[in-house]
């Protein structure tokens, strides 16, 4: 599995065999889990290790998050979404002391699919986890702990001394110069995306923060560089719709162009308590080459609004237009023309549906 980095600062500096500070792995848990003899998978190591990150940076902001009743069992069966959410792009630069630390003391990879496939964790967040463990497994890491201090001392050279250097070459410079080499690496290895100009900005720019690469050191993109974008009402409108947008998002969850956002909401149901979820929907990684979400700054940014590019907009509808014909086919829709123009309507309809 190729890996994408996790974030930028995680690269600076990684050629530097000297300098690199004791890091293990999840991986290296799940190896030493198995070595004597207990289950644990590499999926659960990262869910363990989400949890205790979010806990120990956003303990606050989980308060708002988490439900009154079972707010742990709730935590760790929604860690992949909830650590997504808070360890954000723009919530860790509302954190400085996170922005240092994101790199220095911790920090994870991705694989192509923009998915996490690891963590990589300093001695101290590495203790702070495995306490958590069993008396068995917690000894077995901090000694692997130690055995990875002793390899990492055994390499190390003493320092050479300092060179003065000008004034004007500050660390925030290295770090910005390192951060656009990773930048330029990204986007010159593969020919293959074929971002189009009205892609860019929500593709180049948010495969970059997916990635938790700063997009500031990016060209500022023009106005004309793209062309318009409207919800989905809007636009199934102007091509004389009548399909329904509830109906409409359904076929591109379907086609897997769009995932179900859930999130916990302030209200509870009268009849058991229970809270009520908020609901909307985002687009996947196949998704962001027809449309994007744009935050609600109504709901903090918690909940998304779906716009559409307009000069995709009839390739989308080519596209799901087999399951729209299947839907028909299968009598749970019917167009909802004048019963004298029924056939003749959504003949024209079906025809336009797919036209280019």
């Amino acid at each position: 599995m190729s890996v994408v980095p996790g974030n930028a600062v995680a690269r600076v500096g990684a050629s530097n065999e000297l300098t690199k500070p004791l890091m293990m792995t999840s991986a290296q848990i799940v190896e030493v889990a198995e070595s004597i003899g207990v289950s644990k998978s590499h999926q659960h190591v990262m869910r363990d290790i989400k949890v205790t990150l979010m806990d120990l940076y956003f303990e606050q902001e989980l308060k708002g998050i988490l439900p009154e009743k079972c707010p742990g069992r709730y935590k760790s069966a929604n860690a992949d979404r909830i650590f997504e959410e808070l360890f954000s792009e723009q919530n860790v630069k509302a954190k400085p002391t996170l922005v240092q630390l994101i790199g220095s003391a911790f920090s994870w990879s991705r694989d192509t699919q923009g998915r996490l496939a690891g963590f990589m964790l300093d001695k101290h967040h590495a203790e702070t986890l495995v306490y958590g463990y069993s008396t068995k497994l917690r000894h077995a890491c901090i000694a692997r702990l130690h055995e990875l201090e002793k390899e990492l001392a055994a390499r190390s050279l003493p320092a050479p001394a300092p060179t003065p250097e000008p004034k004007s070459i500050e660390d925030k410079t290295v770090a910005r110069v390192s951060k656009a080499i990773i930048v330029l690496d990204m986007l010159a290895g593969s020919k293959s995306y074929g971002l189009t100009q009205e892609e860019h900005r929500n593709g180049i720019h948010k495969l970059l923060r997916a990635n938790d690469v700063p997009t500031d050191m990016l060209p500022a993109p023009t106005n004309d560089t793209y062309v318009g974008e409207g919800t989905a009402t809007h636009y199934l409108k102007l091509r004389g719709s009548c399909l329904p947008v509830t109906k409409f998002f359904k076929l591109l969850h379907e086609e897997g162009l769009i995932t179900r956002h859930s999130r916990p909401s302030s209200k509870t149901r009268k009849t058991d308590g229970a809270t009520v979820m908020k609901r909307c929907w985002r687009p996947t990684t196949e998704g962001m080459r027809f449309c994007y979400e744009e935050p609600n700054p109504k709901s903090y940014n918690r909940d998304f609004t779906m716009l559409f590019y307009a000069s995709r907009f009839n390739a989308l509808m080519k596209l799901i237009a087999p399951r729209y014909e299947a839907l028909i086919a299968s009598g749970k829709y019917v167009p909802e023309w004048s019963k004298s123009e029924n056939e003749k309507h959504a003949k024209e309809y079906r025809d336009h549906f797919t036209a280019d």
